[in-house]
């Protein structure tokens, strides 16, 4: 159904999303729609997707009480959003996010991301602050959100800046490290329903899972099957990563969750060249082992960086005796899932560098290196 369509009830929209969320590892890699519609969204207009001047005005407008206001497209999109600026008169920009998932997604992430946002700052991570997130399709036809409009480079603008990206990696370390000083109850994504039932609305979600290798181990072996498919991993790499994840996941028990950013690349740090001035899109937050953010991270970025990372973190918070095993593993899992990712939305790989899948290679060999 296109997102401009008339939608089901709030409620069976949040009941259908949660059902689906339990099934997911990671968004871009399992949502169960075609590849054909995937590849679409970011070539889509605005037009075409019944994104109308009108509706991102009265978006907007529920939070401009007076005055007039200006609207125009940001420079920078995502892949399930469209972003709006609005100016008004007095100077203060507002950035509006529009779902453009329709009904295989929707927007209810955007409740994630409005409390995680604000349980980062109680922490001293910089976030935008929220105004506005919407889910019930009154005011418009598409789930959205409001927040400040912060100021600043991403991060990424420094990648041909050795120097530089090293300084502001030990800063993003230090960030990290900062946010997962926030403990949590449960594992996996967030429950939004506390946060987007109007009624039950401030309380505090729990993550939809009660141990962590059952989120961990998620599509697991379908992103393996897939990897084998497109020749990104041999049947012999195939085994060898279905046997390390047989022998660790288990293990990893009984210890305190905490919040994850969930997509802690350059892309989603802002920096004025000399601190991280905020971290931004919270709705893949995650609930879980500090040491996968860590991973996560690690996949965006060359091994000559990671010290530079890891020296921040450790300025703020002390790593695990077992970190480098459990830190590949995690790299596996998530180069795992980003090659399935890269496959599905038609993503080629970057001139002059390695290719993505070459990351399952990789770390293959600096986990048996590591935990053998």
């Amino acid at each position: 159904m296109p997102a401009a369509a008339v939608a089901p009830p709030e409620h069976l929209r949040l009941a259908e999303f949660t059902a689906c969320r339990r099934r997911v590892f990671y968004p871009k890699t399992d949502l169960p729609v075609d590849d054909a519609r995937l590849r679409a969204l970011r070539q889509q207009t605005d037009e075409q997707l019944g994104l109308t001047d009108d509706a991102v005005r009265a978006a907007f407008a529920a939070v401009i009480s007076s005055g007039s206001f200006r609207v125009c497209r940001f420079p920078e999109q995502g892949t399930f959003h469209r972003l709006f600026l609005a100016e008004l008169d007095d100077g203060r920009r507002w950035l509006g996010r529009f779902n453009v998932t329709g009904e295989f997604w929707g927007g209810f992430t955007l409740h994630a991301e409005q409390w995680a946002a604000t349980a980062a700052r109680q922490v001293g991570v910089p976030a935008a602050e929220v105004l506005l997130t919407d889910t019930t399709r009154r005011r418009c036809p598409f789930d959205f959100q409001i927040t400040a409009c912060l100021p600043g480079q991403n991060l990424g603008e420094f990648d041909g800046d050795e120097p530089t990206m090293r300084r502001l990696l030990r800063e993003l370390g230090a960030t990290l490290a900062r946010l997962h000083g926030r403990t949590v109850r449960g594992f996996g994504w967030p429950d939004v329903r506390p946060l987007a039932d109007a009624v039950a609305a401030g309380g505090e979600p729990s993550g939809l899972f009660a141990a962590w290798p059952e989120y961990l181990l998620l599509q697991l072996d379908r992103h393996i099957e897939i990897c084998q498919q497109i020749g990104a991993m041999t049947t012999t790499m195939a085994a060898r990563a279905r046997n390390w994840f047989d022998a660790m996941a288990p293990r990893r028990t009984g210890f305190q969750p905490v919040l994850l950013h969930g997509d802690p690349g350059s892309h989603n740090a802002r920096t004025d060249g000399r601190a991280i001035t905020a971290l931004l899109d919270w709705e893949d937050c995650l609930f879980g082992d500090p040491v996968y953010e860590i991973a996560f991270w690690a996949t965006f970025h060359p091994e000559r960086r990671h010290d530079a990372f890891l020296d921040g973190y450790r300025a703020i918070r002390e790593l695990p005796a077992d970190f480098g095993a459990w830190f590949w593993l995690y790299f596996l899992r998530v180069a795992l899932a980003k090659t399935v990712h890269r496959h599905r939305f038609g993503y080629a790989d970057a001139p002059g560098r390695p290719p993505a899948a070459g990351r399952i290679a990789l770390a293959l060999q600096r986990l048996e290196e590591t935990a053998a």
